[in-house]
C-alpha cells in the first residue's frame, strides 16, 4: 500500500515509497505493474526510466527526482486522467515481465 504524498503541476502522482524500498522492489524496466486506485479501479502501467519510453497518453511508473516512484501519463496528467488525489491510497503490484524480451 502506498499513499499519494504530492501531485506536481503536471499531474504526476508521487508516492510515499522510500527510494531504497522502491529500488529493492522495482521490477525491471519494461515490466508491467498494476496500480489499484481508489474505487478499486486497476490501471496497468509500464515501469520505465523516462516518459519518452512510452507512447503519448500512456501511463507509466518511474522514479522521480528523489528516487521515489511516481505515476504519470506521457504528455498528460495522471491525476486528471484517473482522478487520483493527494492523500489517496494506492496499491502497486508486479503484474508481468517486460513486453519486449531480447533472446540471446
Amino acid at each position: 500500500m502506498a499513499r499519494v504524498i504530492h501531485i506536481d503541476k503536471f499531474g504526476n502522482v508521487h508516492l510515499n515509497i522510500f527510494q531504497h524500498e522502491w529500488r529493492s522492489y522495482a521490477p525491471p524496466n519494461g515490466c508491467i505493474v498494476d496500480v489499484v486506485i481508489p474505487g478499486g479501479r486497476r490501471v496497468t502501467v509500464e515501469h520505465r526510466p523516462t516518459f519518452g519510453d512510452v507512447m503519448p497518453d500512456t501511463p507509466v511508473i518511474l522514479s522521480d527526482d528523489d528516487g521515489r516512484p511516481a505515476l504519470a501519463v506521457n504528455r498528460g496528467s495522471f491525476t486528471a486522467t484517473y482522478g487520483v488525489e493527494l492523500g489517496d491510497d494506492v496499491v502497486v503490484e508486479y503484474a508481468a515481465p517486460p513486453k519486449h524480451v531480447s533472446q540471446p
